[in-house]
């Protein structure tokens, strides 16, 4: 099973939860300037601790990375997660295989922005078969599909999403010499998309949680 939670942050309270983490993450949120990037990087971890939580598992919360920057637990090797967030929404996707996750607030663009985007993210076979530019939303798609197959993959931020072909009727991503993907994505209210990449097929599990002093 992968299981997929999301949180939205707007209401959550520094003061309150910051003492609810581990030194290195209070380091981490402090740094930030603004108040909403600190609400998200300390929801990132309120989440995936509220998510073990709920699956009953007993991991530490302290992370490897690998040369990437893709975190994973530093004492359990049996379970794998991938955190995402966008403007208030903060999401994390936990199984027993590599994953990835990614989404995105979906924010109006002008035409130029648009094209730029279409050329970053589509293949050149994909770019020569368009009679007509894609919608903003479906842009959107393409990105956070194609994120989450890099971050499943464990390649962090990559610079060439328009190498990576998608197979729309069979739900598949595949990069050359990396091994492919299944993805699942979908619009969630409030204007956002989200995507889920995982290397074997698998059952989705998506929930939606309230991140809370009193929830911990």
């Amino acid at each position: 099973m992968i299981n997929v939670y999301i949180a939205d942050v707007s209401n959550l309270d520094i003061n309150e939860n910051i003492e609810l983490v581990n030194e290195e993450r209070k380091e981490k949120v402090l740094k930030y300037k603004a108040i909403d990037d600190q609400k998200l990087s300390l929801g990132a971890f309120l989440l995936l601790k509220k998510v073990l939580e709920l699956q009953n598992l007993s991991i530490d919360l302290t992370f490897i990375y690998n040369s990437f920057g893709k975190p994973y637990f530093k004492n359990n090797n049996e379970y794998f997660f991938n955190i995402s967030h966008s403007r208030t929404k903060v999401a994390c996707v936990i199984s027993d295989q590599e994953v990835g996750i990614d989404i995105q607030s979906i924010k109006e663009m002008t035409e130029k922005q648009m094209t730029l985007l279409q050329k970053k993210l589509l293949t050149k076979e994909e770019l020569l078969k368009m009679n007509k530019p894609l919608q903003l939303k479906e842009l959107y798609k393409q990105w956070v599909i194609k994120e989450s197959y890099v971050k499943a993959l464990g390649k962090g931020i990559f610079g060439n999403l328009e190498k990576i072909v998608l197979d729309d009727d069979q739900n598949i991503a595949l990069l050359i010499n990396e091994p492919p993907a299944n993805y699942f994505s979908v619009e969630l209210v409030d204007n956002y998309w989200l995507s889920i990449a995982y290397l074997k097929k698998d059952q989705i599990n998506i929930e939606q949680l309230e991140l809370t002093a009193n929830k911990f």
